[in-house]
């Protein structure tokens, strides 16, 4: 309750559930913080928590006392002033839905490479809306999917599951421009880049060949030049990379 607490001393609890996590991610899309204060604000997780704590870390986008994260992400104002029968029957309209859901596919893509456990909230891989509690803890709908946002959930978690660069690997942040927010995991001759861009207008063009020659987006299959890789708006990406000296032996 915004205080430093020794919750990790070796006597009370191993993990905790990620919060600062979802707000600097949330605060990123607000254009409250530019990605280097948002990094920063995740780079301080890293430094505060003891290394096993850190990749125990229940990262959430969401939860059973926050705002839904799809509303959260296409509704950015306050919600204050409506009455409790408005809070209730709240719903996106069709253009802050289709924001929010690129916002989040980004978001979650960023979110399950980040070390940690990647924690989902029932129905968010389902496209469930919902103000805060109560109104964020309707029943689940099974009838009513929304199949592109259930497909991604669906791959980029069987991704992680098989991925022992994302639940063992290094973290690394990298330092980009305002509108794009990476950082790189290392795990034996294993990396991969995280990025999300975003504006939801511009396209962004990184020159990464610092980290390798070239790259594969996981969930595409597409191949980059890692020197021009470029996210288009709102987009997120997880890459595979090959390390330099791999490619030069």
């Amino acid at each position: 309750y915004g205080s430093l607490r020794n919750y990790f001393s070796g006597k009370e609890l191993d993990s905790v559930m990620n919060y600062p996590f979802r707000t600097a991610l949330l605060e990123f899309y607000r254009w409250e913080k530019n990605s280097s204060q948002t990094m920063r604000a995740l780079v301080s997780l890293y430094d505060h928590y003891p290394h096993e704590n850190f990749y125990s870390n229940m990262n959430l986008l969401d939860s059973h006392d926050r705002k839904r994260i799809l509303t959260a992400l296409g509704d950015l104002r306050p919600d204050e002033g409506l009455s409790e029968a408005e809070r209730e029957a709240f719903e996106l309209s069709e253009e802050a839905l289709e924001l929010a859901k690129k916002r989040l596919l980004a978001a979650t893509t960023f979110q399950i490479a980040f070390p940690g456990v990647p924690t989902i909230y029932y129905g968010d891989e389902t496209g469930m809306q919902g103000l805060e509690d109560p109104y964020n803890r309707g029943p689940m709908n099974w009838d009513d999917i929304d199949e592109e946002i259930f497909e991604h959930y669906k791959s980029v978690l069987d991704y992680r599951n098989n991925s022992d660069v994302l639940k063992k690997g290094d973290f690394t942040p990298l330092w980009t421009e305002d509108d794009v927010l990476a950082y790189k995991r290392s795990y034996k001759d294993q990396s991969v880049l995280a990025l999300i861009n975003r504006s939801p207008y511009a396209n962004t063009t990184l020159d990464l060949s610092e980290h390798g020659t070239f790259g594969w987006d996981v969930l595409s299959g597409q191949l980059f030049d890692l020197s021009e890789t470029t996210l288009d708006p709102l987009e997120g990406r997880i890459i595979e990379i090959e390390e330099k000296g791999d490619q030069d032996g």
